[in-house]
């Protein structure tokens, strides 16, 4: 077994007693005291995560519509052709329509094209672009680097009291920062609520992290991560999209929305009664990955892809697979051999505080 490895904040992790854990080849904080008041200070505060695991790569080129050329044929979502600082959702995918890893691109304001791979899918990413990339693109990986997440309704003050003056940015856009070399910050996150995104180099993560604690920030690990993108209905690779399945039948079919060339071709588009959809449970009970689902009738119709306790509404929630979605949204989960009753939603059942253009 190889050894895990460590991003930049790894000796802060230690420093503050967080128990860590393996996650994607390297070594992470699940927790560093109380998960619940890690949930709760992002849905009422703020709180920073590390995501120095997850790999940006650029995606060089003479100019940027041939980086965004290169990626049409080889995502599910069209990319415009971008104006400077936005930020873009979308999935990868394979011949047969199936998602390799779901991404953001970003249009830098310096002009130039780049995405963010998930940790578990970096060395797949970098391998799948390369094999498909001609000689005039070049995919050069990110190096020596730190990458935070400050999530939370009060982080735009504090982010913009620790980092300095940037531009006014808002949900999936991104610019460079004056105040730090080589860096920059999306209005970004996985949580549903306000929320910045920051890379630099590793140095000067470690200090914008040290910076962030003194100014009260708390500290969140993994699980408190996985929660908040549970109770918003947010997609986790391996658990809802893995390369067996299209968008569509995951539930993003608003990735599908506009046709375009790809290497899937049709494949891309074709209808699934396969889907995802989250669902609130409306008797006790910890819904976990795995579990059954079934119909009024006691029919299975699918299986719990994410599940939790949501603290924010004191209840289980998760997201399942389902082939036949009920008239009424009515489902039960077999949990430990009991059918718990559930109901459907499209919808996550909590606000949360992003801030979109005017």
């Amino acid at each position: 077994m190889s050894e895990l490895k460590r991003t930049p904040l790894y000796e802060r992790h230690i420093q503050l007693g967080a128990k860590m854990v393996p996650f994607a080849g390297f070594s992470m904080p699940v927790s560093y005291a109380s998960v619940k008041d890690e949930i709760l200070s992002v849905r009422n505060q703020t709180g920073i995560f590390d995501i120095s695991h997850m790999q940006p790569i650029m995606i060089e080129a003479r100019n940027a519509d041939i980086s965004i050329s290169f990626l049409n044929k080889i995502s599910a979502r069209l990319i415009p052709p971008f104006s400077a600082g936005e930020v873009q959702y979308n999935a990868l995918i394979n011949q047969n329509g199936g998602i390799i890893d779901d991404i953001l691109v970003y249009m830098f304001t310096n002009g130039n094209v780049g995405i963010v791979a998930n940790a578990a899918n970096a060395d797949k990413v970098i391998q799948f672009l390369g094999k498909h990339a001609d000689d005039h693109i070049a995919i050069v990986p990110a190096q020596d680097y730190a990458f935070l997440a400050v999530q939370g309704k009060g982080s735009e003050k504090i982010v913009r009291e620790t980092i300095g003056s940037f531009a006014e940015i808002f949900y999936y856009q991104n610019t460079t920062l004056a105040s730090i070399p080589e860096s920059w910050v999306s209005r970004t996150g996985y949580t549903g609520e306000d929320g910045f995104e920051i890379f630099c180099s590793a140095k000067n993560g470690q200090l914008l992290w040290d910076k962030f604690l003194a100014a009260g920030v708390n500290p969140c690990g993994l699980a408190a991560r996985d929660t908040l993108r549970i109770e918003m209905l947010y997609p986790l690779y391996g658990n809802e999209l893995s390369e067996e399945l299209t968008p569509k039948a995951c539930g993003l079919q608003f990735l599908v929305k506009k046709k375009k060339e790809t290497i899937a071709g049709e494949k891309l588009y074709e209808d699934h009664q396969q889907t995802s959809m989250g669902f609130n449970l409306t008797a006790p009970g910890v819904p976990r990955a795995g579990y059954e689902v079934y119909n009024n009738e006691s029919q299975r119709i699918g299986s719990v892809t994410s599940g939790t306790h949501s603290f924010s509404l004191n209840s289980g929630f998760g997201i399942a697979s389902i082939t036949d979605v009920p008239e009424n949204n009515q489902i039960f989960i077999d949990i430990r051999g009991k059918k718990i009753p559930a109901t459907l939603t499209s919808k996550p059942l909590i606000p949360g505080s992003i801030q979109r253009k005017k």
